[in-house]
Parts: C-alpha cells; sequence; structure tokens
C-alpha cells in the first residue's frame, strides 16, 4: 500500500489486512508481543508524521516492519544498558532496600511477574505517584503506550492477585 497523504480508509484497510501480520513480524525479532504491539504503534505514528511532511512510502507494512524493529532494537539495547548498571548497583540495593512484609509480598510477585513497561508504569502511576504524562516522560514513550500498559497490568494483577475461592470458602467456614 503506497502511501503520501493519509486518510482514515487507508489506516483502517492496513489494520484490516495487514497490522496483525506486521505485529506478529516484529514481535519475533524483539521477542515480546506487547513490545512489538507498541513498536509498530509508534512506528504507524511515524508514518503519519512523515507523510503529513511531504514524504511518500511506497510499501508501508514494509516500511512499519523496518521503522519497528529498528525503534524495538535501540529499545533492547537501552534495556541492557540499564539491566547492566543495576547489576552494578545490586549490592548497593541490596544493603539499604526496606524489607518487605507479608501484606506486599503478593503484590511484590505480581509486579514481578510483569513485563517491565508495565511494572514500571504500575509503580511510577501507583506507588510513587506520577500522573500518565510524567509516566511517559519518565520512561521515554508516549502516553498511549503508558496506558495501554496500565490496563493490561491492571488485568495481570487482577487476575494473579485474585483470591483462591475455595481458601476463601475454606477460610469463611472456620
Amino acid at each position: 500500500m503506497a502511501v503520501s497523504d493519509w486518510e482514515p480508509v487507508q489506516l483502517e484497510q492496513f489494520v484490516e489486512a495487514e497490522y496483525a501480520h506486521v505485529v506478529r513480524t516484529v514481535a519475533l525479532v524483539c521477542g515480546d508481543v506487547t513490545f512489538a504491539e507498541d513498536a509498530v504503534q509508534n512506528a504507524l505514528a511515524a508514518a503519519l508524521d512523515t507523510t503529513r511532511r511531504g514524504g511518500r512510502i511506497d510499501d508501508l507494512a514494509a516500511w512499519v516492519v523496518v521503522v519497528a524493529i529498528n525503534s524495538s532494537r535501540r529499545r533492547l539495547r537501552r534495556a541492557e544498558l540499564e539491566r547492566r548498571a543495576l547489576d552494578r548497583l545490586a549490592p548497593l540495593q541490596r544493603e539499604e532496600a526496606p524489607a518487605f512484609d507479608g501484606r506486599f509480598a503478593d503484590l511484590r510477585i505480581g509486579l514481578l511477574a510483569l513485563p517491565l513497561r508495565q511494572r514500571q508504569a504500575v509503580v511510577l502511576y501507583y506507588l510513587h505517584d506520577l500522573d500518565v504524562p510524567a509516566v511517559a516522560r519518565a520512561l521515554g514513550v508516549s502516553v498511549g503506550t503508558i496506558k495501554t500498559a496500565l490496563f493490561r497490568a491492571r488485568q495481570s494483577l487482577a487476575r494473579a492477585l485474585e483470591p483462591d475461592p475455595q481458601l476463601m470458602e475454606e477460610h469463611h467456614d472456620r
């Protein structure tokens, strides 16, 4: 699909015909579907900006794949650098970190099960009291990406922290 001046219909056609395939392609490269969705959505926004500035995109799907993969490579590199820095700081953090009591054990386990971006968004938004735009700025992503991450994190945490009905019944019978 050649794109020089986007119409809403063209975006709809792309989403219906090629979006899922493009996300799968990027996910296979970067290893994470959520990460791939974010990269593809950001690439679509970049395509819109490119065409609005007069640029022409001959094959939208191919262009989005290339841009999304490049973006995801940069993000993966940045995440690896962050991980290495945290590893170097880990001995210092262990000595200074407050202990978690039993009330927060389930929440901590639930948070650790989340993908990194979702965990970062939840901690900054709910525990550090930043608003969505501030979280987006802190993580270097769009507001929409943070809203999506928070939505998905809430769903995952609700499932993970949902009380076991059998345990609740046993507790109630006592």
